[in-house]
């Protein structure tokens, strides 16, 4: 079952439960259900958010349309390519339209391996995803630079 189908799943289940819950209060003639039905809602949608928050990195800009993290990467973007640097480890996404505007596919899975040399090493699922969340947070950092709403801290 793919991600969509599984939100929508828990959405009609919720929903149901709601249902089930407003028909015993109904049935019984209380007004306890519904209410404890909402109160544990909110407490799990505060711990299911809890930990899919995204993270707060903090970055320095080092260039143009370029940032470094505190926690040892580097990302580059520009109007072809976008890079993500871990030491002397490179990734490299390219623009897949010729035109004005660039089109870049960012997801886990776009991500296979390092560049050359280090093509033969393998990434694990968690670290595509720091990195799926690390490039995500500095393209995010450096859009909120460009439109004036932050202001960047600079590289001395």
């Amino acid at each position: 079952m793919n991600r969509k189908a599984r939100m929508w799943l828990r959405f009609w289940l919720w929903i149901g439960g709601a249902v089930l819950c407003g028909g015993l209060d109904r049935a019984l003639q209380r007004n306890i259900f519904l209410l404890a039905y909402l109160v544990l809602s909110c407490v799990v949608a505060w711990l299911v958010g809890r930990k899919n928050r995204p993270p707060r990195y903090k970055f320095e800009v080092i260039g143009p349309s370029a940032v470094r993290s505190p926690l040892g990467f580097e990302v580059h973007a520009s109007n072809s390519r976008l890079e993500y640097r871990e030491g002397d480890h490179v990734l490299l996404w390219q623009s897949s339209s010729p035109g004005t505007v660039a089109v870049i596919r960012l997801s886990e899975e776009s991500i296979r391996s390092w560049e050359a040399p280090f093509e033969g090493e393998q990434l694990s699922a968690q670290k595509k995803a720091f990195i799926f969340r690390s490039v995500t947070s500095a393209l995010a950092y450096l859009q909120l630079v460009e439109s004036g709403k932050i202001r960047p801290q600079r590289s001395a």
